[in-house]
């Protein structure tokens, strides 16, 4: 097994933005995690007694949530594609 470190300072902190903005996606909570060098861990848990607002929800309320997962413009591009396939 190769141990060579992947995560440097600056990607740890870009590893926690996108495991927040996940996180806040996904609605899964995060009970705790470690970054070590070379490898990530996660406890994560999901509350199956309290429902998933997105699970059965109209698609307008999956796109409205797209911005905590992509930028902006990505969100923008998938409403024209979207509106106009």
């Amino acid at each position: 097994m190769d141990r060579q470190k992947i995560f440097d300072e600056a990607a740890s902190d870009k590893f926690r933005k996108l495991l927040a903005q996940q996180l806040a996606f996904s609605q899964i909570k995060l009970v705790t995690f470690c970054i070590i060098g070379n490898h990530w861990h996660l406890l994560v848990t999901l509350d199956t007694a309290e429902p998933n607002p997105l699970q059965d929800a109209p698609d307008s309320a999956l796109l409205d949530n797209l911005g905590l997962i992509h930028s902006d413009t990505e969100v923008q591009r998938v409403l024209r594609f979207v509106l106009n396939p």
